[in-house]
């Protein structure tokens, strides 16, 4: 049974959940935009249930689909020294933070988030995670910098992954809270074996540079930088590091994901980001500057990502800087 904080839409109006939900957000963690995930009308059934269990804050969270942004602007002026251990239990979702894309799809897979350090989440369908909040000091120890091993895609199937990931659900089956000393090497346990799982992810066992995540890197910066041009092919990308496009495509499915997806991702967020910094900017001007020229492509493609148009996303931008 789970002790202490119980937060549930289940008593607000249908109206108001959505509200209600970015409200707990930033309340209980830090300053964080959600965007709408369906109208209003539909409502929004989300649940969370909290844990504090030897210096470890975790909670269980079942919610319809939903946005999370933590924007620069929000972690300079809401700052937060924690670090995020996302665990998917059902559903599906992505984190984006640093130029990585992590996309979690099979219960037990989780990835690391720094609230300090401007991140987006997405929850794709009814989902629900286990997120662990852990001081930056613990994983840092084991990691030295946090930044490169954000938003990893960490399989909890075999490995080291799978130690940490059982250690990680083996909190949540907790009675009730604790903080005596034997809960506190049990929690910074867990929270260790998780960094270390991801210090292997990214360097490898014997902590040598890993030429594949590099050759990767060096992909995704060039697709980073052309976001712009339409015609921009895998063949195109693959010629720029060079390696054969056929490496290529093993590259990103190291991640779990392809260059097309990881692309169309990219484009999708920049449109995002220039639709929030200028809403006086024509939405098929944003559609050119991202590499989809075409205004119905574009709208669809946008629509799909957000679940809202991207004329809809503009003035809700408008609105927030004309209140701030």
């Amino acid at each position: 049974m789970w002790p202490v904080l119980r937060i549930s839409t289940r008593d607000v109006p249908r109206a108001d959940q959505q509200e209600f939900w970015r409200t707990t957000l930033t309340d209980i963690y830090f300053a964080v935009d959600t965007a709408p995930p369906a109208p209003v009308a539909a409502g929004f059934d989300s649940r969370l249930t909290r844990l504090e269990f030897g210096g470890l804050t975790v909670d269980r969270v079942r919610a319809a689909p939903y946005r999370v942004e933590r924007t620069d602007r929000l972690t300079r002026t809401c700052p937060s020294d924690t670090v995020q251990i996302c665990l998917l239990r059902r559903g599906r979702s992505t984190f984006v933070q640093e130029g990585r894309v992590a996309v979690l799809t099979r219960p037990g897979d989780f990835t690391l988030v720094d609230t300090g350090t401007a991140y987006s989440a997405e929850f794709h369908v009814h989902t629900e995670q286990v997120v662990v909040q852990v001081p930056r000091p613990i994983v840092a120890g084991v990691v030295g910098q946090v930044g490169p091993v954000t938003a990893w895609t960490m399989s909890g199937r075999s490995g080291p992954a799978a130690v940490a990931s059982s250690a990680l659900l083996a909190l949540i089956r907790q009675p009730t809270d604790r903080d005596d000393p034997s809960a506190r090497i049990a929690a910074r346990a867990a929270a260790e074996l998780t960094a270390g799982a991801l210090l292997d992810r990214v360097d490898g066992p014997s902590r040598q540079p890993n030429p594949r995540a590099a050759l990767l890197g060096r992909a995704r910066r060039f697709m980073s930088d052309h976001l712009h041009e339409a015609d921009l092919s895998p063949a195109c990308v693959a010629a720029s590091i060079p390696i054969s496009e056929r490496y290529l495509f093993a590259l990103f499915a190291d991640v779990g994901s392809t260059p097309a997806t990881w692309l169309r991702e990219a484009r999708l967020e920049r449109a995002r980001q220039l639709l929030d910094d200028d809403p006086a900017r024509p939405v098929q001007e944003v559609g050119v500057a991202v590499g989809i020229p075409r205004a119905s492509h574009f709208s669809r493609l946008f629509r799909a990502r957000y679940a809202v148009a991207p004329r809809a996303y503009r003035a809700v931008a408008a609105r927030r800087h004309h209140d701030e």
